[in-house]
């Protein structure tokens, strides 16, 4: 008998299609240029005095003050001593490979998917191209969303596993769920994880009713049972992590306010408002299937020489000037004209693949569908967010964690996942011939009306999808309505021109599976044409947001920031510690690139403290409170000069330091009386403390003492060293945020208890003598979090070993018994 072949042909073609893909895609990447990301820019700013520790002590640590007056690291760079999943993870994190190796991942997790799904190859190179290259993946590599696009490649084997679990080897399939999931935690963006635990929470609805039906509950419970124990080792290994996000999540904006003011917007996590800031339309959700729907990204202009807007403005100035009045004037003449505050580019999955996927709800039968249907429609809803509040109020309010992450249009991933795997599902059944003809022609003939239908109507009428936009007001107002309608025409063309495009991306996949169905192509050009149709009709979209004009010089990419004369200026003090505020940045909550040369007040950070964007609103943002500026240390101003146009750095003269005593104290009842009472006392005799901490001060007998001495005398962003000198008890105030997650006080070598003052700061009863006192950041979610963390790391090895062992004996006694034979 001929021996049996294990064949390893097909997967090394998709790995080298997988490969080679993004290399054409990218071609600057061998002209020695990096992709030029804002994101990647504004991290290198918030992590440069992390890394710089790093390298200079080989230490972790775990805090940085160069942002929001001090921030845990846990969520901008954090290492731990040794994580498997992290040691893996360095592969997709490798700059040099930045950002072809990130599409790689997108397809390759679709292909490891789908052969859990039990695939062949060859439609798994199919499916890995058809998500791997939807538009939303390549548009979050422009600005630098590193961790999201690792997560997402993620994704896909994490859910593969899942099914594999119910629909083979449940023990191989929990191994595989904790080894994939473990992966995803690693790269830390949790709202994606949270995303693909909703895509299987909705499966294991499904299979829990199939198994009810069936009374076969116990198979079930097994299975699950399995699978948790496959995820609790999973988040054994990334303990780190989720303690210290534990932790810290209820004082970053994650946690809920103690303020009461707007109390309809509060949750128990972001504001609804903040959460709810970028929201899809409900126009909007078109651009699945037609790109320019909306008129595709905010920061592509109507300035081609062809169009409408450009001809109305040339007829009463040069084109010159035409061009200049919309350079300046960008915000009105973008050609995006959906309700979002702004988008990098719509979430187009690809006409090809929605026409599939509409295909596969009429073509297939089963649970399966109706999950993947469930997924798409579940997403759809709560990524209108703001414009579909009815069931974002209840997701809000009521089910677990969904308030703890902002942009909701980002669950239009899930969308992403589904569509394309229902799409591959039915053309599987279409290869297998497991169905009628008539199944198939109803199906065909549905599916083609409906998606071609929709396109062609766009096309030939595109004024019935709405083209104004809350801008267009403004301009109306003021007498632009001409103007207006020359926008508006463009919109329309822009609209037209995209609705035909996909009406013929629609047209050619129908003829080409109508002539497969009839036996009018073989099955290798099938394979071949289907790949290639769904590949060029998402490159062209995909080359619009991101394209070799992104790529810049690798010594450019490198270095985010160059000083200007102000930064240069300020670096030439040499005390220790002081803080910044750069006011040339517009919002300074929006940018890092103060915390790349200096301690700043501001910075750029989606988890920021609560309590300091609360001072931050209500104590700087409205007008500036020298006596907050004071109390947080800040010695320098960055100001632009209005005549000059010069960025200068301006000094301060009353900047508490960062230690000073006083002995004077406000009780106050609640977070409302507290923030507004720091902006009537004298912070530098004076502070406010919450009732909730009386008990640190009551019965103390706190003196003045004009003679007493505080200064800071080292400095490292995880330990700071005071000497001291007092004849009396005082509270010592620090101009450091306050969190009791970590920081450990000392006076002279003993532990003594610190308490919150003034809103965010921290502050000691100092008794009568003299010595240091002693802040030191050390975190049991790190250190012992570590511990843990390594153990199973060792676990999970076994457990990979113990898998490959047994498949390799599997093999070799199947070789050995068809020897036999």
């Amino acid at each position: 008998m001929k021996k049996p072949a294990f064949k390893i042909g097909p997967h090394i073609i998709a790995l080298l299609i997988f490969i080679l893909i993004p290399v054409f895609y990218f071609p600057s990447m061998f002209q020695g240029k990096e992709i030029s990301q804002s994101d990647m820019k504004g991290y290198l700013g918030m992590a440069k005095e992390i890394t710089d520790f790093r390298d200079e002590t080989g230490e972790e640590a775990l805090w940085t003050n160069s942002m929001f007056s001090g921030m845990p690291a846990y969520l901008i760079n954090m290492r731990t001593p040794f994580n498997i999943f992290g040691k893996i993870n360095q592969v997709f994190s490798f700059q040099a490979g930045r950002p072809a190796i990130h599409i790689f991942l997108y397809m390759f997790g679709f292909y490891i998917l789908l052969l859990l799904f039990g695939m062949n190859p060859w439609l798994g190179i199919i499916g890995g191209i058809a998500y791997g290259f939807s538009s939303y993946f390549f548009i979050i590599l422009e600005p630098g969303h590193i961790t999201k696009a690792i997560a997402l490649g993620y994704l896909p084997m994490i859910i593969g596993s899942v099914y594999y679990s119910f629909r083979s080897n449940f023990v191989v399939g929990a191994i595989l769920t904790s080894v994939f999931l473990g992966l995803q935690i690693v790269v830390n963006h949790l709202q994606i994880t949270y995303y693909t635990l909703l895509i299987i929470l909705i499966f294991g609805i499904f299979e829990l009713v199939e198994v009810i039906k069936n009374n076969d509950l116990g198979k079930f419970t097994k299975i699950v049972g399995t699978l948790l124990i496959g995820v609790v080792l999973s988040i054994s290994v990334n303990l780190v992590n989720f303690w210290s996000v534990s932790d810290y999540s209820e004082y970053s904006l994650r946690g809920p306010s103690e303020l009461t003011s707007s109390s309809h917007d509060k949750t128990s996590g972001l504001d609804k408002s903040y959460a709810t800031g970028w929201s899809y339309g409900l126009g909007e959700t078109f651009n699945l299937l037609i790109p320019n729907f909306k008129g595709g990204a905010s920061s592509i202009l109507m300035a081609d020489e062809d169009s409408e807007t450009f001809k109305f403005l040339s007829k009463s100035s040069s084109k010159q000037q035409a061009m200049q009045i919309i350079n300046q004037n960008a915000y009105f003449f973008t050609q995006y004209w959906g309700n979002q505050p702004g988008t990098s580019g719509p979430v187009y999955i690809g006409a090809v693949i929605v026409f599939l996927f509409v295909f596969g709800m009429f073509f297939m039968k089963g649970r399966i569908k109706w999950w993947l249907f469930t997924v798409v429609v579940f997403s759809i809803l709560l990524s209108w967010g703001k414009n579909f509040m009815f069931l974002t109020d209840f997701f809000l309010d009521y089910f677990p964690g969904y308030n703890k992450f902002r942009t909701v249009s980002m669950i239009l991933i899930m969308t992403e996942f589904a569509m394309p795997l229902l799409a591959i599902l039915a053309i599987n059944k279409l290869i297998l011939g497991d169905f009628t003809k008539k199944e198939f022609q109803a199906a065909f003939k549905n599916s083609l009306i409906m998606v071609g239908g929709i396109s062609l109507l766009f096309a030939l009428f595109p004024a019935i999808s709405d083209l104004s936009s809350e801008k267009d007001k403004l301009l109306i107002d003021q007498g632009a309505s001409d103007l207006v309608n020359a926008i508006r025409e463009d919109r329309s063309a822009l609209l037209r021109a995209d609705a035909f495009r996909s009406l013929i991306f629609v047209l050619i996949a129908a003829a080409l599976l109508y002539s497969f169905f009839l036996k009018k192509v073989k099955l290798s050009y099938f394979y071949i044409l289907l790949g290639l149709i769904i590949l060029i009709d998402l490159w062209p979209v995909n080359k619009r947001y991101l394209n070799d004009e992104n790529f810049v010089r690798k010594s450019v990419a490198k270095t985010p920031y160059q000083p200007n004369e102000a930064d240069l200026e300020i670096m030439k003090d040499k005390e220790l510690y002081y803080r910044v505020f750069d006011m040339t940045q517009g919002d300074p909550f929006a940018s890092s690139r103060a915390s790349y040369f200096h301690k700043s007040i501001g910075g750029y950070h989606g988890a920021k403290m609560r309590r300091y964007q609360e001072v931050f609103d209500h104590h700087i943002k409205e007008g500036i409170d020298e006596d907050v500026l004071n109390m947080l240390n800040t010695k320098y101003l960055i100001q632009r000069d209005q005549n000059s146009g010069k960025v200068l750095a301006v000094q301060r003269s009353g900047n508490l330091g960062n230690a000073w005593f006083v002995s004077n104290y406000e009780l106050v009842r609640d977070a409302d009386e507290e923030i507004q009472i720091i902006g009537q006392l004298n912070p530098s005799n004076t502070v406010s403390i919450d009732n909730r901490f009386e008990n640190y001060v009551e019965g103390q007998k706190l003196i003045s003492d004009p003679n007493s001495s505080i200064e800071l005398v080292d400095y490292a962003p995880n330990k700071l060293v005071y000497d001291y000198s007092t004849t009396s008890h005082q509270i010592a105030v620090f101009s450091d945020i306050y969190y009791p997650k970590g920081w450990v006080a000392s006076i002279n070598g003993e532990e003594v208890p610190y308490f919150r003052v003034n809103y965010i700061l921290r502050g000691i009863i100092v008794p009568p003598g003299s010595g240091s006192i002693v802040f030191e950041f050390k975190p049991n979610s790190y250190f012992i979090g570590s511990k843990i963390s390594t153990a199973a790391s060792v676990i999970v090895i076994l457990l990979i070993l113990g898998i490959a062992l047994t498949e390799i004996g599997v093999l070799k006694l199947k070789f050995l018994n068809s020897e036999k034979d």
